[in-house]
């Protein structure tokens, strides 16, 4: 996902630029699809695909406004205060996430691996704008994942703890999911709702994701409001969602060999 300013392309095109070095044989068979905004053509002359790519490209324009039925369901604040995450329209900073950061978080919960954009392909592989490699392994990822049969891969050792203001009342969401979808009596571990993969860079299975199994607890999860009213992350809900509802043989950390760095804090 890029947003539509002149400081993402840059970020874009040093990913871009760290992807040709590094993760070569993986790209040899995928394309690549950008998740833009309208108003993004005007920027396009500003990508930099380096020209020993041999994938497709694609331009894929969402809507990250909130939906009408949450609109009408829920009092959503415009901004969700949080002490680390700063906003600045019109030269005044607001601690806080912003309505389309919320969205993003709900799309890439569920939404994304429903999109029309997506229904033929079988695995995809996340990177946010910021994010980029300084070394790869001698291995393609897909080949990796679809030898062994996975549903979702990640990184290790970026395995955390959300901020404990953004997941307010997801554990018990999830509690009262498996209880009335699932019938479970499962001991729900304390470290579920809190604990996220970092999703910055993960490699899942579309075909998973978009089964009634994922679905239903996306949609679940989505009837409370709490991506809006919580600011409940995607990394969160990944980690409770797969724990609930995927068999642990299916998940694998991602092979070692790989150094990645999302923003200027955090490598792997």
């Amino acid at each position: 996902m890029v947003r539509s300013n002149s400081e993402d392309i840059v970020l874009l095109n040093r990913c871009f630029k760290s992807l040709e070095n590094t993760l070569n044989l993986t790209l040899q068979d995928s394309d690549i699809i950008l998740f833009v905004e309208n108003d993004f053509s005007k920027f396009e002359s500003q990508v930099d695909l380096p020209s020993s790519f041999k994938n497709n490209l694609k331009y894929v324009n969402i809507d990250l406004s909130v939906p009408v039925q949450v609109k009408q369901k829920f009092v959503i604040p415009e901004y969700f205060p949080h002490p680390t995450h700063s906003y600045a329209p019109d030269g005044k900073k607001i601690i806080g996430f912003p309505l389309s950061y919320r969205s993003m978080c709900r799309f890439f919960s569920g939404i994304f691996y429903t999109h029309e954009s997506l229904l033929d392909y079988k695995n995809y592989i996340r990177l946010d704008t910021d994010s980029y490699f300084l070394k790869g392994a001698n291995l393609s990822l897909f080949d990796w994942f679809n030898a062994g049969k996975l549903v979702y891969g990640y990184i290790e050792s970026a395995v955390q703890d959300d901020h404990p203001q953004v997941v307010v009342g997801l554990r018990d969401t999830v509690r009262q999911y498996m209880r009335l979808r699932l019938r479970s009596r499962r001991l729900v571990p304390h470290y579920i709702g809190i604990r996220s993969y970092y999703t910055n860079f993960e490699i899942g299975s579309l075909d998973f994701f978009r089964s009634p199994v994922w679905q239903d607890f996306f949609q679940f999860l989505d009837s409370t409001g709490g991506f809006y009213t919580q600011r409940w992350g995607d990394a969160p809900v990944r980690f409770a969602g797969i724990w609930a509802t995927c068999p642990k043989k299916q998940i694998s950390k991602i092979p070692p060999g790989f150094t990645y760095f999302h923003g200027d804090y955090f490598n792997s």
